[in-house]
Parts: C-alpha cells; structure tokens; sequence
C-alpha cells in the first residue's frame, strides 16, 4: 500500500508500506525528513482530516486501510509549539530558517 503526502510546499511524496515492515507514523515522518529535510519533530500527519503529533509516533499505519484503493492520502502539517528551528515564527528565535517553512 502506498501512502500518498502532501506536503505543505505542495510536493507529494510516496510512502511505501510494503518497504517496511510494520510501519509506524513515526517511520512515515523520518522518510519525510530524509526526503525533504523537514525535522520530525516538527511534523504532524494528517490522515482522514485526524492529525496525529508525536504522541501517536507509534501508531502503526495498516489501521488505515483502504477498501477500493491502494492509495491513503495524508498532509504533513507543521508543529510550531515549543522552540522551534529559530524561523521566528513562534517568536522564540531569529534568524535563518532551518525547516523551509518560508
């Protein structure tokens, strides 16, 4: 099964769940972070109009099954709670943006 995301630049990344074994949304977010450089713990995932934050890391993904297609679509949301990367747009930091939310 293939998880489709949207990211928030509007690029698409696919998933595959058949890579891994067992996936979780955690393992979702790290391929994030190895294809975009977005820091997981920065990212929320959006499935069904349900986000999930760090707290649901260990959420396995087959939960999300798909009937008539092998396709789930998700968002990968930003998490601007707490410090941050020093974009300033929490107002904790300055200078130059690390995540690519500008």
């Amino acid at each position: 099964m293939i998880i489709e995301c949207l990211l928030p630049t509007d690029k698409t990344l696919e998933f595959d769940m058949n890579e891994h074994i067992d996936p979780t949304i955690f393992n979702l977010k790290s391929f994030i972070y190895e294809k975009e450089n977005i820091p997981i713990d920065m990212q929320i995932i959006e499935i069904n109009n349900k986000k999930f934050s760090h707290k649901h890391d260990k959420l396995k993904l087959k939960k999300f099954k798909v009937k008539d297609s092998k396709k789930i679509n998700c968002r990968v949301l930003y998490d601007l709670n707490g410090s941050c990367c020093e974009c300033d747009l929490c107002g904790l930091g300055g200078g130059e943006c690390m995540c690519q939310i500008l």
